[in-house]
């Protein structure tokens, strides 16, 4: 923001913030002198000042920037033209912890991963459809560990092109996207081939569903965003009459205490809020047998809630003889 201040001689400097599904894009947009092609890359540089030199800085602000955002496991990017201005777009996952869609009967302060590996049966597949990219992401690697086969859709054009080759078992189907939205093409799914099939609505407008009682037998089941995702793999599972397989009796043999040396490792990854590196650690980790169980699990736990104090806690606390 202060860079777009410091180089718009005359115009506006905006900010703007949008959160949707976990996920924060902040934009900085300016109508300044702008950034030529051939600069673009050099800005991330050191000490780079682009082609303006009588402005005051250490040329170090945005290479701390990318630096820092990429840490957290987001993602920088610029759009610029000489002489109109530039825009700079940064997205992060910022989890927020909201109530169970089942009720807040037995929630505690500490989030909790639900000791599930997968799923008895044939597999199972998912058809999920929402404009947002970002959260169709999330949702096919969360249901792909599981062992669903996901088809992702970005909007319903490409999800009834997929349904010509395909045959989902269950269909996740995003209400609010531009075009034909999700009610209408739960109306055409269920006078067509999907009568059965069920249809979990997903909206951001908790008061949704309730705008569409007439509409009932549409869908099978409603979820409002943000959600649990453990929640809605029960809710899947529910659905599509399955069950679920959780984790074995631990075999205490087979699981080696973490040593001093990879307690340090994951105590500097956790202080620096280095995510990526600390979640491939705990997979190398796992792999390995290292860890008794209950503590892998509060780590990884802690980690996809980008909880980097409480994993400090829980390393720190961590007693080498359990």
């Amino acid at each position: 923001m202060s860079n777009a201040l410091r180089y718009t001689d005359q115009g506006s400097g905006d900010f703007l913030l949008k959160y949707r599904n976990e996920v924060a894009v902040i934009e900085v947009r300016d109508t300044g002198i702008g950034i030529s092609e051939d600069n673009l890359t050099r800005i991330w540089r050191p000490f780079e000042r682009a082609s303006r030199s009588d402005t005051h800085g250490s040329g170090l602000g945005l290479t701390i920037t990318k630096l820092l955002v990429e840490i957290l496991g987001g993602q920088i990017e610029v759009e610029s033209e000489v002489n109109v201005g530039s825009l700079f777009r940064v997205r992060l996952m910022l989890p927020s912890l909201a109530p169970s869609v089942f009720g807040a009967q037995g929630l505690s302060s500490e989030p909790s991963a639900l000791p599930v590996t997968g799923y008895e049966g044939p597999r199972k597949t998912v058809l999920a459809v929402d404009d947002d990219t970002n959260h169709l992401a999330l949702l096919d690697k969360f249901l792909s560990d599981y062992g669903f086969v996901v088809l992702c859709a970005t909007h319903v054009d490409m999800a009834e092109a997929m349904l010509a080759d395909a045959l989902p078992n269950i269909i996740l189907l995003d209400i609010d996207m531009p075009g034909r939205d999700g009610w209408s093409f739960a109306r055409s799914l269920r006078e067509g081939a999907h009568a059965n099939t069920p249809i979990i609505m997903i909206s951001g407008h908790a008061n949704e569903e309730r705008h569409h009682r007439p509409e009932l037998g549409l869908h099978d089941a409603f979820v409002a965003k943000p959600y649990n995702l453990d929640d809605l793999v029960l809710q899947i599972a529910e659905l599509l009459k399955i069950t679920l397989t959780v984790e074995g009796p631990e075999i205490e043999q087979s699981h080696l205490p973490l040593s001093t040396d990879e307690r340090a490792k994951l105590l500097d990854l956790a202080q620096l809020g280095h995510a990526s590196a600390l979640r491939t650690s705990l997979q190398a980790l796992r792999a390995d047998h290292k860890g008794d169980r209950a503590t892998m699990r509060d780590l990884t736990s802690k980690l996809e809630n980008f909880d980097m104090a409480g994993i400090v806690d829980t390393l720190e606390a961590y007693d080498d003889r359990a």
